[in-house]
């Protein structure tokens, strides 16, 4: 399942989660992490360590049976540190410790994030999708299509012949105004439903947020309010617009501020001057930041959302984005 930031993939794992309890299917969960992306078989252990752990010693002879007994270590259930070695004998075992997992009955693994894969359990899901079909068992994957430097571990398991990828699109305004309604607790007016999708795009993540602070605001879903709706972005929306594009690197950063003072005409051009940015520099920056789902694609630049300018212009110091505004205005002068 691909789909940009927000958009509700951990909520629709969450939904898949509950479902399998309902039927008696046995879930294994795990989350891909920046932090843990360079930790072998960060993914798998999260998957299966706990879960084979708090077995029985009996029941975890039979799941560790065969091959699967050289993984004990990976899954720290022997006193030897996990060795180097063998990658492939390493996947072929955990692959027959999930085979083991599975005649207990039916098993639903879910991982979400998957775009902060480590290699080692990218290699082993490609050695799985080719051979889950014998098995009892569901992998549901959620990942963001385009994160900087992780999309060909993610493409090569949605190539896989068995995998079925799914897209989540941003909400239409039939189902913001539900949403507004639901959460609101009376009808909303048309022209403040077409405000909150303008403003977050559609986003369920940001509308949320959006909503949290109308209703803190005291503020009723009616068409003179739709005016104050671009200013209802959040902290929470803003933190989580900053620490991705904090992941992009200083040039990304500047361009993107760059961007926030010039407004919505902004053109490449004159934002890599502002942010003294040459050529080549800014044209990487606004590649990372169109992955990074910060940017749109094409010209003039514009922002995914505009909760995204806002939250980045907000961080720009008042000192500094006063200057950058004098050195926008001699730009466009001279220009």
């Amino acid at each position: 399942m691909l789909a940009g930031a927000g958009l509700g993939k951990s909520t629709l794992l969450e939904r898949a989660a509950e479902l399998a309890h309902d039927t008696g299917v046995t879930t294994l969960t795990a989350r891909g992490g920046e932090l843990e992306r360079e930790m072998p078989f960060g993914i798998v252990r999260q998957l299966f360590e706990t879960a084979v752990r708090r077995m029985a010693e009996s029941e975890q002879s039979l799941v560790l049976a065969g091959a699967a007994s050289h993984i004990r270590s990976l899954l720290g259930l022997a006193d030897e540190p996990p060795a180097g070695g063998d990658l492939l004998g390493k996947v072929h075992a955990l692959y027959r410790l999930l085979a083991n997992l599975s005649d207990r009955g039916p098993l639903l693994l879910l991982v979400d994030d998957l775009h902060w894969i480590d290699p080692q359990t990218a290699r082993w899901l490609g050695y799985l999708g080719s051979r889950v079909a014998e098995l009892p068992v569901l992998v549901l994957a959620a990942a963001r299509p385009a994160e900087p430097g992780r999309q060909e571990a993610v493409d090569l398991i949605a190539d896989l012949p068995d995998c079925v990828p799914g897209f989540l699109e941003p909400l239409r305004a039939s189902a913001v105004a539900e949403l507004l309604d639901s959460q609101l607790g009376r009808r909303s007016e048309e022209e403040f439903v077409i405000a909150c999708l303008n403003a977050t795009g559609g986003n369920p993540f940001f509308l949320r947020e959006m909503v949290r602070a109308a209703a803190s605001d005291g503020l009723d879903p009616i068409e003179a309010n739709a005016r104050l709706v671009p200013e209802l972005g959040t902290k929470e929306v803003a933190r989580s617009i900053l620490v991705r594009l904090g992941r992009l690197g200083g040039g990304a950063k500047r361009l993107a501020d760059a961007a926030a003072v010039l407004g919505g005409d902004a053109t490449l051009r004159h934002a890599a001057e502002l942010a003294r940015l040459d050529r080549n520099n800014a044209l990487d920056a606004w590649d990372a930041l169109t992955r990074g789902e910060i940017l749109n694609a094409g010209q003039p630049l514009e922002f995914i959302h505009p909760i995204a300018r806002t939250a980045i212009y907000r961080e720009i110091a008042p000192g500094e984005r006063s200057r950058a505004h004098r050195h926008a205005a001699g730009i466009l002068s001279r220009d």
